[in-house]
């Protein structure tokens, strides 16, 4: 038997889409970022740009206090569990 799953997505997705404080491609980083983890990957594919740019604005985005919050609304929702 294999144990059930919990479904972590639908409880951060709706925490996300309550948050008017951040624009859309604030909250994909968030997605992103709790996926690995990782600032400049994350920021990569929330707005489509190269390596270089990534490597500077997604440290940037973590410094960012409404960002900084949000994500850490995220771990509480679904602590040390990556979004399946």
């Amino acid at each position: 038997m294999h144990p059930k799953s919990k479904k972590v997505a639908p409880k951060i997705v709706d925490e996300l889409e309550a948050n008017g404080e951040l624009n859309d491609k604030q909250k994909l980083f968030c997605l992103f970022y709790l996926q690995r983890f990782n600032a400049t990957w994350a920021y990569q594919k929330a707005y489509e740009v190269g390596y270089e740019s990534a490597m500077v604005n997604g440290s940037k985005m973590l410094r960012n206090t409404k960002v900084k919050k949000q994500l850490s609304i995220l771990k509480v929702v679904a602590p040390s569990q990556t979004l399946t």
